[in-house]
């Protein structure tokens, strides 16, 4: 369940990226709740600017350029092994341009109002207060600190158990705004300077401007660190806006299946019916909105488990910076336990709905009204689709699947290109 930990932990995000350009979808740290904040380009043309102008056409057209340039003319000193890291870009960036729309182009403000309903019928379940934020001090419990001087809750709940959803939590989110920055310091340094745009440079400036000029590895150095920050900064709004609402959902599902048997006084709807009548409405709210983001996510997510799968184990005798190498498996481990987390949830939705109505309908001790309503009741449900057509729904069937079809484009992509010795030639 979600705690102060959680909480802190989004909000520590949120204050590591808070010198980035804005967005129209942020945090308020003392109430726990998402906030839309209103404007159009004007208000927001630094993240348009980035959205799609670097990540969307100098990025993605870069890679596309330099790869199409190697199939009909290849240059010696670009190997195969560098257009293939090169080709990692083109998913990467197409899941931050997914994002990016989902959280601030167009649907900010529905994300924020369906957020805050999911976290706002949590807090009404659970009997919690909706302004205990980092910001403020808990009594009667230690705090540790951190090295941004800012009061961490404690790792242990009131119960004495580890807050593990939100040490997970913390883990995940904390690293990705230091994460953004690797990349830039690998260039900066000199250890490795083989950036996509470096290629595109060298075709488009005249020959009397060098590539390895101050001003244009300056220009290099920008361009990939605003490219590294959108990305983890979408990947950390994918665990907020989708991991954090989605356990919350799950848990509260849950809490019908602790709530026992259906009773009430006679001629009166039941607590426990209206609350799931209440789980019902939003979900056929969201229902549309949600099969089209899992539809993306794990589209996007396929290729892109994929390439850094094959990365990560193709390149490690290589050459490569050990600076960029390490970013394949560390994303690799971080999309697939994305995947693992979000489809678990959608299955623990399923299968708690169905227990829950099977439950009541063998224990309840209500008249035969209620019986005919709990026989006309329907398990939950969460779809895969696109633009309100539903491909499939989330099972327990669909989780080994998807985890073999990523392992089997895995295996096919080491079998169909040659070892790293062969690719450098």
């Amino acid at each position: 369940m979600a705690t102060d930990l959680t909480w802190f932990a989004v909000s520590l995000n949120f204050r590591l990226n808070s010198f980035l350009w804005k967005i129209p979808l942020q945090w308020d740290p003392t109430r726990n709740r998402f906030v839309f904040k209103p404007g159009g380009i004007r208000t927001f043309f630094w993240y348009y600017l980035v959205m799609w102008i670097v990540v969307g056409v100098i990025s993605m057209g870069s890679v596309v350029y330099v790869i199409y340039g190697q199939m009909y003319h290849p240059k010696p000193y670009i190997s195969l092994v560098t257009a293939l890291q090169f080709g990692t870009l083109l998913p990467v960036c197409g899941f931050t341009l997914v994002m990016g729309i989902i959280v601030g182009m167009g649907h900010a403000e529905y994300n924020a109002l369906f957020l805050n309903r999911i976290l706002q019928l949590y807090d009404d379940i659970y009997q919690q207060t909706a302004n205990i934020g980092w910001r403020q001090k808990k009594r009667g419990r230690s705090r540790i600190k951190n090295m941004f001087g800012i009061e961490m809750p404690s790792l242990v709940m009131e119960d004495g158990r580890l807050d593990k959803f939100g040490l997970t939590v913390f883990v995940a989110l904390t690293p990705l705004p230091f994460a953004a920055t690797l990349p830039s310091l690998v260039m900066a340094t000199g250890i490795e300077r083989r950036d996509v745009y470096k290629f595109v440079f060298e075709d488009m400036l005249p020959f009397s401007i060098s590539v390895d000029s101050f001003p244009i590895i300056l220009l290099r150095i920008l361009l990939v660190y605003v490219l590294f920050a959108e990305v983890y900064r979408m990947m950390a709004f994918l665990i907020v806006v989708m991991v954090i609402p989605a356990r919350l959902y799950a848990k509260i599902v849950e809490s019908l299946m602790e709530s026992g048997s259906v009773g009430s006084a006679a001629g009166t709807l039941p607590p426990q019916i209206r609350r799931f009548h209440q789980i019902q409405i939003l979900n056929q709210e969201i229902e549309k909105n949600l099969a089209t983001r899992i539809f993306l996510l794990m589209a996007i997510g396929l290729v892109i488990s994929t390439c850094l799968n094959f990365c990560a184990i193709r390149f490690v005798n290589s050459s490569m910076a050990l600076g960029i190498y390490i970013m394949f498996p560390f994303g690799a481990f971080v999309v697939l336990n994305l995947i693992v987390t979000l489809l678990a949830v959608g299955i623990r939705i399923h299968e708690n709905s169905v227990e829950t109505l099977f439950q009541w309908k063998k224990f309840t001790r209500e008249s035969a009204q209620w019986k005919k309503t709990l026989e006309a009741m329907q398990p939950l449900k969460c779809y895969v689709g696109l633009n309100g057509h539903n491909f499939f729904d989330v099972k327990k069937s669909l989780m080994s699947t998807y985890m073999v079809i990523i392992l089997e484009n895995t295996i096919d992509l080491l079998l169909a290109l040659p070892s790293v010795r062969v690719l450098q030639g």
